[in-house]
């Protein structure tokens, strides 16, 4: 059997003089015409390519059947090639080819000049002033999401505390892309959450694809797909539809849109164009999207780690009790230090999003690597995190390592090992909302709830659907005794 790629790294590292082209560059065994295809399973994508990373250096290339895949790991180039979008590099064009496909082209999926314009109107209704007065919306949908774990907590039932955090967040992206109560988490099931569910599995599914086989031929999952597609896309339409009758009767909110939906609606670009409705859909439902699995997920590891380590809700809890008597530590929209550095561990540890999907935009140079126009990148946004050189303890829960003086022994990652929500021009316009969503949640769950493991369970599991998933999370929730003074800001 013929092997295709030499196993051993080339001489030349990043500081050598010399060029590379991709072909010289160390990584994986392959075998002819699949490449490394056989070795990647899907679900675990960012584990295979993090243990391939401390094999073969911190670039390196893998190949997809024919496609080569130029895999960095180093801080310095990712943030690079990070800074340098959307001109030299932009994200994977099977991501917006196939996004396109599902209708829903918007600020995530589209370059150039699209995305610049919608950007702009998606970063502006995703502001802190605009937070700021969605914050009694907030506060309402994390009081609802108390009373569900409440009745979970007294009828004893174990929850899956992820599809919980999911409708939670689709009620509030819901509420602030069209201003309208959908309330799944007052429902039994949700239909919009679990078409929306159906998404992310099947990008990732397609953007790794060899070959696009669902343009010739359709399996079930695609029929399912498209069939969630159409009911996702009748259901914004609809909401939408409601925005533009209240814009003509309410015409003063022209100037003032009161949601993202009527902002798209009224928005021009330079040459004064509005948006087209298939923009305005595509954007709406890639708001909905993705405020549903980044922000739920991030909570749902959170809560993974406070039954994995108990001193750390222990911790929430006495710090919670603590800033009881001040109000002005508990008003919405101000992050306890401990909530905090519970977040920022956590993100280190279980990204969501521990690959980004790029390629070269032009012919370019990375590093000491010479890469073609076309070539995918893939940037590994948590295997820098991960290292004892950069960050003691690398592999433990410490979250005291992000606190000023709380651990001499494990302290944070470089700056640039760090980036949840990317870096550079295409940094993550959703940021703030999430952060907000967090700490609503965070701070509900310690004042209100004791949360633990489900006897007999299998530990949570990673597992890769273009974001990290927890598999597997069933908790159980206890009431905790109320401090008194401390009830009154829950969902704050």
């Amino acid at each position: 059997m013929t092997i295709t790629q030499s196993d051993k790294p080339d001489a030349a590292g990043p500081g050598s003089a010399r060029l590379r082209a991709l072909k010289d560059l160390p990584g994986p065994l392959g075998l002819p015409l699949l490449g490394n295809l056989l070795q990647v399973d899907l679900n675990i994508l960012h584990v295979v390519l993090e243990a391939w990373a401390d094999r073969h250096g911190s670039y390196y290339l893998f190949r997809l059947a024919h496609k080569p895949v130029l895999v960095v790991s180093e801080p310095a180039l990712m943030q690079q090639v990070l800074k340098q979008r959307p001109d030299v590099y932009r994200r994977l064009s099977a991501i917006e080819s196939v996004i396109d496909e599902m209708g829903m082209n918007g600020v995530f999926s589209t370059e150039g000049n699209a995305w610049r314009r919608q950007r702009q109107i998606v970063t502006q209704a995703l502001s802190a002033v605009h937070l700021r007065r969605f914050a009694p919306a907030l506060a309402e949908i994390a009081e609802r999401l108390r009373q569900r774990w409440h009745a979970k907590a007294q009828s004893g039932q174990p929850v899956d505390v992820l599809q919980d955090l999911m409708c939670y967040t689709v009620d509030v992206t819901s509420r602030l892309t069209f201003g309208v109560d959908v309330d799944t988490l007052g429902q039994q099931s949700s239909q919009l959450r679990e078409q929306l569910g159906k998404i992310f599995p099947m990008v990732n599914q397609r953007i790794n694809a060899p070959f696009p086989y669902w343009r010739f031929m359709r399996l079930p999952r695609d029929y399912a797909l498209d069939q969630a597609l159409d009911e996702i896309r009748a259901n914004v339409a609809g909401l939408i539809e409601l925005s533009r009758q209240r814009l003509g009767t309410m015409p003063d909110l022209a100037d003032n849109p009161g949601n993202l939906v009527e902002a798209l609606l009224v928005a021009r670009d330079d040459s004064g164009q509005l948006f087209t409705e298939a923009e305005v859909i595509a954007n709406a439902v890639t708001i909905l999207m993705a405020g549903e699995d980044t922000t739920a997920n991030t909570l749902a590891w959170m809560i993974h780690f406070l039954i994995t380590e108990a001193a750390t809700q222990e911790r929430l809890q006495q710090e919670l009790d603590q800033h009881a008597a001040d109000p002005s530590a508990a008003r919405c929209g101000r992050q306890t230090g401990w909530i905090e550095a519970l977040m920022h561990e956590t993100m280190r540890l279980k990204p969501v999003a521990p690959i980004l999907f790029l390629e070269a935009a032009q012919d370019t140079v990375l590093g000491d690597v010479q890469v073609t126009k076309g070539t995918a990148v893939f940037l590994l946004t948590r295997h820098a995190g991960l290292s004892e050189a950069a960050c003691p303890a690398a592999t433990q829960f410490i979250a005291e390592r992000w606190i000023d003086g709380g651990t001499p022994a494990a302290y944070p990652p470089p700056r640039d090992h760090f980036l949840p929500f990317g870096a550079g021009p295409r940094f993550c316009p959703g940021r703030s909302l999430a952060l907000l969503e967090i700490e609503s949640v965070m701070r509900m769950l310690g004042q209100h709830f004791i949360v633990s493991p489900v006897a007999g369970t299998k530990p949570a599991q990673e597992r890769f659907a273009f974001s990290m998933t927890p598999a597997n999370l069933r908790v159980k929730f206890s009431l905790r005794e109320i401090v008194p003074g401390v009830g009154d800001t829950a969902g704050a």
